[in-house]
């Protein structure tokens, strides 16, 4: 990670972080991934200027699913929660949370919105 990010990475944590902090930029050059579990699959794509979001990476998948984006060069990975129903009550299954590391080995946070 070069200084002006960790700078920026250092004010961003001053207050806490949002979805859009991770993963959210328009820097195609850096390596960020948006990811699904969707159908009892964990879906992974690189993020560019032709995939900027979910939509348009999985235009198949269901809105209430587990969700998220990783920065791979800060390692943080963020995760949303399905919107409604029972899995938006429970706690984040162990098992996608291994798929997870075994995804990105590199994570450094796991930040839950």
């Amino acid at each position: 990670m070069n200084w002006y990010k960790r700078i920026k990475l250092a004010q961003i944590t001053k207050r806490e972080l949002t979805y859009l902090d991770i993963g959210h930029n328009e820097d195609w050059e850096k390596p960020n991934y948006i990811w699904v579990f969707d159908k009892g699959k964990l879906k992974i794509k690189k993020v560019d200027a032709d995939i900027p979001g979910h939509l348009e990476a999985f235009p198949d998948i269901s809105y209430n699913i587990y969700s998220g984006r990783y920065e791979g060069d800060t390692g943080i990975l963020s995760f949303m929660k399905p919107l409604y129903g029972v899995n938006a009550q429970r706690d984040i299954p162990s098992f996608l949370i291994n798929r997870l590391y075994e995804a990105f080995p590199n994570i450094t946070e796991i930040k839950i919105f």
